[in-house]
């Protein structure tokens, strides 16, 4: 019951044309696809034994237009018309629309922190999907690049993580909170870390020791409660690391 649409060959030698001139007519069919041709991909096969067999002097194609939801795969009747006959061809179109990711919009160093203005939602191609692609942009802004990154390329989860607010071998402030006492003492950061990770911390009021504390803020880091392993060392005479128990509370 739907209205053909009929269009004419750019290249009448051309015998593959066929596919490209069908695949413009089911556009022009489905105008909120055609204004946003960059989130759809849109694929016209037609079985090879019947592309060959086409005659090179078709003058039109009849299309069948595609019913909603397009998204999906269709069987579409076309007519090929010649100067004095027809042929009704059968072609499988398959509709798809490209995932939205965060993508970069400017070129970012390792270490950069990403603004706001530097990155978009945009459509990618399949070939980028993956499960580690990031879809939302409060996903990624304030967070730092772990590599120099492109524009136009998907970020993943392996590409950003949070700011390092601890460096390894800095001076960092060690909270320990204990119901509504708070106490502070100095040490040193063992690896780098971001907000919320957990990295190991030398006492400075007792070298031997070290505990696990998590990432607060910048230079600042809290004693992980509960029990925790304690790393306690003999140096300079015995660098054997051994290991304790020690509940924190």
């Amino acid at each position: 019951s739907h209205d053909r649409r009929q269009v004419s060959p750019t290249t009448t030698n051309e015998k593959k044309s066929a596919a490209l001139e069908i695949r413009q007519s089911l556009l022009e069919s489905m105008p909120e696809i055609q204004e946003n041709p960059d989130r759809w991909e849109v694929e016209v096969l037609m079985p090879r034994e019947t592309l060959w067999e086409l005659d090179d002097q078709w003058q039109a194609i009849d299309v069948e237009p595609l019913s909603k939801p397009y998204q999906g795969k269709h069987q579409v009747l076309t007519t090929f018309r010649h100067a004095q006959s027809t042929r009704e061809v059968e072609v499988t179109v398959t509709v798809k629309r490209r995932p939205d990711a965060v993508v970069l919009a400017r070129y970012l160093k390792r270490g950069d922190v990403i603004r706001k203005d530097d990155v978009i939602i945009a459509p990618i191609d399949e070939s980028q999907q993956s499960s580690t692609v990031i879809r939302h942009l409060e996903d990624v802004v304030g967070r730092m690049v772990t590599q120099d990154v492109e524009p136009g390329r998907p970020l993943t989860d392996g590409m950003v993580r949070e700011p390092i607010l601890v460096t390894r071998r800095r001076s960092v402030s060690v909270i320990a909170r204990r119901g509504g006492i708070v106490v502070r003492t100095p040490g040193v950061a063992l690896a780098d870390g971001g907000r919320n990770d957990v990295v190991m911390v030398e006492l400075l009021d007792n070298r031997n020791v070290r505990v696990p504390a998590r990432v607060v803020a910048a230079g600042q880091v809290e004693v992980m409660t509960g029990t925790a392993q304690v790393a306690s060392y003999d140096e300079p005479v015995n660098r054997k690391t051994k290991f304790q128990t020690a509940r924190i509370r």
